[in-house]
Parts: C-alpha cells; sequence; structure tokens
C-alpha cells in the first residue's frame, strides 16, 4: 500500500485486525488519538512525513518490527496494553515516547536511531546508546541495565 499524500486517522477506531504492514506514507500520517483494540500491523511500513501516534491506545501488542521513520516518530502519551514491538525499527529524525505506558512491556532489539540527541523520550527501562567512534550521532535503542554489584555480600542481597 502506498499513499502519497498527508493521511489523517486521528481519533479512529480500528476494531479487528489493522494491517498496514509494508504501507508507504509519503506524507505525514495522524494516528493520534486513534484506538486499536485488535492487532495493528506497522511491520516494515515507512514513513517519510511526521508520524503521530499521540496519545493512540493499542490493545494487542503493535507490530512496528522494520519500520522506518523518517521524520518525527511521536508516540507522547500512547498506551500500549501489550508488548509493543519495535524490533529492527529506524529512527531518523524526533523520537518521543513521552507519558507512553507499556503495560506489558516493549522490545527495541536491533533498534537504531541516526541522531541519538533527536530522542527525546524513551519508554522506562530503555535508553539510547551512542554508537562508540561515531561522529554522525547513530546510535540504538537497548535495555537500561542498572550496574549490578557483585562485590555485595551483605546478609539479605545477593548477587546478580
Amino acid at each position: 500500500m502506498s499513499i502519497a499524500r498527508d493521511t489523517d486517522f486521528g481519533g479512529a477506531s480500528f476494531a479487528g485486525t489493522s494491517w498496514f504492514g509494508n504501507a508507504s506514507f509519503a506524507g505525514d500520517a495522524a494516528f493520534h488519538k486513534a484506538s486499536f483494540t485488535g492487532m495493528a500491523w506497522f511491520a516494515e511500513a515507512s514513513f517519510a512525513g511526521v508520524a503521530l501516534f499521540g496519545e493512540a491506545s493499542f490493545g494487542d501488542g503493535p507490530k512496528f518490527t522494520r519500520a522506518s521513520f523518517a521524520k518525527e516518530a511521536r508516540f507522547d502519551g500512547t498506551s500500549f496494553a501489550e508488548d509493543a514491538e519495535f524490533d529492527n525499527a529506524t529512527f531518523t529524525g524526533i523520537v518521543d515516547f513521552d507519558r507512553a505506558t507499556f503495560e506489558s512491556g516493549a522490545s527495541f532489539t536491533g533498534t537504531t536511531v541516526a541522531d541519538v540527541e533527536a530522542v527525546q523520550l524513551m519508554p522506562a527501562g530503555w535508553v539510547v546508546q551512542s554508537e562508540p567512534d561515531a561522529s554522525d550521532g547513530r546510535g540504538w535503542i537497548v535495555r537500561d541495565q542498572p550496574e549490578r554489584s557483585s562485590d555485595r555480600d551483605e546478609v539479605g542481597e545477593s548477587s546478580c
């Protein structure tokens, strides 16, 4: 599916499976305040313009696997009831997950960002890590692993 113009699904309700897999959005794609009660497939979708998913709600876990976001990707205030998959997605512009809630979790395995400075907020448990020796600001999204201390052997604590 190729959509040549700006698309506005803001406030729309999608029941059942919503298939946008492999879709190519040439303009801005607005899904803000949309409601997806079934599975939402955006796997391998490409967003050339701004992708607005702010305050949208996803009932089943949405799939954004291998999706590419060329400009802004806004998921501010979005709620994800089931696991959200962003594995191997590519973010080239601004990334914003401010106030997004992930009730069951999220996966960003292999996800890359073109400019770590453009990432405004990530979901809890995830951070953006700069690529070593990258002068162009490239990086990727990784699980936030708190430092573990193997030196602590106090009573009631165990080493991880």
